[in-house]
């Protein structure tokens, strides 16, 4: 008879096989590993569980002080590895409804362009300034960023940037776009470090490729400068925001999401961005 551990490993394989990455799959070690171990050592197997077993590895993650957030994602991954079991024909269905706590909405916040104005004000740095305004134009992700090589930006449109993102999120290229204020402040940083195809377009002090941590120190220290709080992801949602009026589809490819659902979250504004929307195209 299966073991849920067992079923974990199975499951693992499965989503290695379709490429998720790294990051996910520690996600996995962390959330339904635990409970595969919990219920194992509780002589629980895949083909009895229940919902009272479910109830039950949920109230421990509760009581253990965990976050409603923290056991959400427990949950959550837990339900994905028992829909596996189940296609896999060795779990019941197991229905999820009203076991997990609902976490709290977190206020997403989206910059805009007077946000990215005052930390380009608040910066003095040539790198600085290139690394903002292409993640603020293009919407690539801090990694993506950090990963780009020289061979990878294209200034042949003359108008338009043309970036070749490689191996972004789920190990996929893509294409995106910037304007010309981002080829502008490229080209003025690309002189003061070299820029052999290879290269990577953004180095450290020390000569080595810029970090992830990095340009999340940078957000942080012209975000204290300006007295405001922008971080890259806020920068990504704010290219999202910004380009909303056009085609979601094509959207969607320009950012790199697997689902479509995933853009429309993107794109979709809280009652403070409304406002600000609002004030932003008044016509009073």
């Amino acid at each position: 008879m299966v073991t849920f551990i067992e079923l974990y490993e199975d499951y693992l394989n499965q989503r290695i096989s379709t490429q998720v990455t790294k990051g996910t799959l520690k996600i996995y070690g962390y959330t339904a590993r635990p409970f595969c171990e919990w219920a194992d050592d509780n002589g629980i197997k895949p083909s009895t569980i229940l919902r009272k077993h479910i109830r039950a590895y949920i109230a421990k993650l509760t009581l253990s002080g965990r976050a409603k957030a923290t056991v959400d994602l427990h949950g959550r991954n837990v339900r994905a590895l028992l829909r596996y079991g189940h296609l896999e024909g060795v779990c019941p269905e197991v229905n999820f409804r009203g076991l997990l706590p609902r976490p709290p909405k977190r206020k997403q916040r989206v910059a805009r362009k007077e946000d990215i104005d005052k930390l380009l004000a608040a910066n003095s740095s040539p790198r600085y300034k290139a690394i903002i305004l292409l993640m603020y134009e293009s919407g690539v992700r801090r990694q993506e960023t950090s990963d780009l090589n020289c061979g990878d930006l294209d200034f042949s449109l003359q108008d338009v940037l043309r970036i070749l993102v490689r191996s972004g999120k789920g190990d996929k290229d893509r294409v995106t776009f910037a304007g010309r204020r981002t080829m502008e402040a490229l080209l003025d940083y690309m002189v003061t470090v070299p820029h052999e195809e290879n290269d990577p377009v953004f180095i450290s002090n020390r000569g080595n490729r810029m970090s992830v941590q990095s340009i999340d120190w940078l957000f942080k220290i012209l975000s204290k400068k300006a007295g405001i709080k922008i971080t890259p992801h806020a920068v990504r949602r704010g290219f999202a925001v910004s380009h909303r009026g056009m085609s979601l589809w094509d959207l969607k490819e320009l950012m790199g999401h697997a689902s479509i659902q995933t853009t429309q979250l993107y794109v979709q504004l809280g009652g403070d961005d409304l406002l600000e929307s609002y004030r932003a195209y008044d016509v009073t």
